[in-house]
């Protein structure tokens, strides 16, 4: 196994499971979907937002691999996660696009290949016919977008009876299922990939797919004829390259379910066109995710909970958060609190989720609780870089017995390429793992 086991799709499954662990409604699990394929998107990105969701998904147990490819003008990174759940096999596929819109521009200046065919030999064989100028109803995609789409399908994963590929897996069982997501680029290229897999005889409720800020892959023909796949498409409201093939090149459709976010508020990211960004994409999707847990905007639940020690464990109390924080942080702060129950929930065997910080040593004391930590986030302007800033979390561990601090743990995360709401979940990630070395 690959020691590039990714850390923050579990954000994703650490929150799904902390926040809601009932039968959620249908709109509560498409908003979980969302958050965990955002997440497998920034893991599938070589960088420090990608390496964030790294120490989240190896707590979920999750097995990933990376892998990277390069064929001429066509290259990506990706990687593969498997899991079994009761007895049945999940995977997920993720592929990184880019963040640099010059980056997009260039890349989709390719042009289109015939599309068809039933096997793998097939599909290659199609693509390299010359388009027929005067078939208007010959299906036709992006020469790149199909050229990685052909790659990923034969790429094998490690299983229990050594490598194979996914089509093969999902052939032979059908219990399986592939969640295949991709942003920018690589969105587009999991559009395609759940096409073929489909002309090769996966079956339909095998394939899930869910793309962020992806331009179309194919003309009117094609869209037509796999506008059936379960295909989700989230924007964010002023992304350009969403429609950039329609606008630039012509003769491209989009198809599937779109859900159109708007962002939060204006980017403090700093990058060129910041609402294609996946780190902007996540930030909009997890927060979206709080809010229907609260059923209205705005309205997001600090959610006070117990879970019972582990035999040998002790009992740990944990006060909510405080926020310190720069009033153009202020919508933040909901979402950060709910952030923190759920990074308590993932790194604790026991634990008190207290519904306020007062009397906070009397009442860990009648909850049978022998530790109590409280906890505070603040930011610091960095004085370098305007409107840049350090998002810093801080604990203090109380040992109750003792009557002593055993521990005072303290991160930050600065907003170069991070929002602060990912600042925040960085910082008290790290310092939460540091816990299980005094507790």
């Amino acid at each position: 196994m690959k020691q590039c086991i990714v850390r923050l799709i579990c954000l994703a499954f650490c929150i799904l499971w902390g926040s809601c662990a009932f039968a959620a409604p249908d709109n509560v699990q498409e908003a979980r979907a969302r958050v965990m394929s955002a997440a497998g998107c920034m893991a599938s990105y070589e960088d420090r937002n990608g390496h964030l969701v790294e120490s989240y998904l190896t707590a979920a147990g999750w097995e990933i691999d990376r892998y990277a490819t390069v064929d001429g003008k066509v290259s990506a990174e990706f990687l593969i996660a498997k899991k079994t759940d009761n007895g049945k096999e999940r995977f997920l596929l993720a592929v990184a696009g880019t963040n640099d819109v010059r980056d997009v521009r260039l890349d989709l200046k390719m042009k289109q290949v015939p599309y068809g065919g039933s096997t793998i030999e097939e599909f290659g064989e199609v693509a390299s016919r010359p388009l027929d100028k005067e078939n208007d109803g010959e299906m036709r995609v992006h020469k790149g977008f199909d050229k990685l789409a052909l790659h990923l399908l034969t790429v094998e994963v490690n299983t229990d009876k050594g490598l194979r590929s996914l089509v093969d897996i999902l052939r032979e069982n059908r219990d399986a299922h592939v969640y295949l997501t991709g942003h920018s680029l690589g969105g587009a290229a999991v559009t395609v990939l759940g096409a073929r897999l489909s002309d090769l005889g996966i079956l339909t409720e095998q394939i899930h797919i869910m793309t962020f800020g992806a331009p179309a892959v194919g003309n009117e023909s094609f869209a037509r004829r796999y506008e059936h796949l379960p295909l989700t498409r989230i924007t964010l409201k002023g992304d350009p390259i969403v429609i950039a093939l329609q606008k630039v090149a012509g003769g491209y459709e989009q198809f599937g379910t779109e859900k159109k976010l708007d962002e939060r508020e204006k980017s403090i990211l700093g990058l060129s066109a910041a609402n294609h960004n996946i780190t902007e994409y996540f930030d909009v999707v997890l927060k979206d995710y709080y809010d229907t847990l609260g059923m209205r905007k705005g309205d997001v639940p600090y959610e006070a909970s117990e879970r019972a020690s582990k035999e040998g464990k002790a009992k740990v109390y944990v006060t909510p958060i405080r926020a310190e924080l720069d009033m153009k942080f202020d919508k933040d702060r909901a979402y950060m609190k709910m952030a923190f129950a759920d990074t308590v929930r993932l790194h604790t065997d026991g634990f008190v989720l207290a519904e306020s910080r007062d009397n906070a040593e009397e009442n860990a004391r009648k909850a049978g609780c022998r530790y109590l930590v409280t906890s505070t986030v603040r930011d610091i302007p960095m004085r370098e870089e305007y409107n840049k800033h350090y998002i810093v979390y801080t604990h203090t561990i109380y040992d109750l017995k003792e009557n002593t601090i055993v521990g005072i743990h303290s991160h930050s995360t600065d907003t170069r390429r991070m929002t602060a709401m990912e600042s925040f979940i960085r910082s008290a990630f790290y310092a939460w793992e540091e816990v299980r070395d005094v507790l």
